[in-house]
């Protein structure tokens, strides 16, 4: 088994096996990272509906201090106390919609990462082919040369 054509057939048939190795790992590991992108998109929608009602709360129980601070002050709710009512509940909803939207722009974010690590994932495989095709025809090279330099 000292035959140098049998170890280049053995180097090249090793050196192919790790690149095909190493593009599946690499494969795998962008997949998983994909997963949990997703997840995290998954995440930061729950969170922003979260905060989006616990900012609707908030605005609701201010804008009732301030009615209860309007009546108290016996001063109506017609005239400039119902524009402050009015400009108090659009600013809350506005509020509330700024949260939503920093949420949704967070999940974007995240699934935006997923489909880059889907990409890494395919890319990857692709890459472990080539190189393990690279070794191969390398291997293929320096097993000829051998065999053409034994006859000559």
């Amino acid at each position: 088994m000292s035959d140098p054509v049998t170890w280049a057939y053995i180097g090249m048939a090793v050196s192919g096996g790790a690149a095909l190795y190493s593009g599946y790992t690499q494969s795998q590991q962008a997949q998983a990272e994909s997963e949990l992108e997703k997840k995290n998109a998954e995440i930061a929608a729950q969170q922003a509906n979260a905060a989006e009602e616990a900012q609707r709360r908030r605005s609701r129980s201010i804008l009732a201090r301030q009615r209860a601070a309007i009546a108290e002050s016996g001063i109506g709710f017609g005239g400039s106390s119902e524009t402050l009512q009015q400009d108090s509940a659009v600013q809350a909803e506005l509020d509330a919609l700024n949260v939503r939207y920093e949420g949704r722009v967070r999940g974007m974010g995240f699934r935006t990462e997923s489909r880059f690590a889907r990409q890494r994932a395919s890319s990857a495989m692709a890459g472990g082919f080539l190189s393990a095709a690279g070794q191969l025809l390398g291997g293929a090279s320096d097993v000829y040369d051998l065999k053409t330099s034994r006859v000559g």
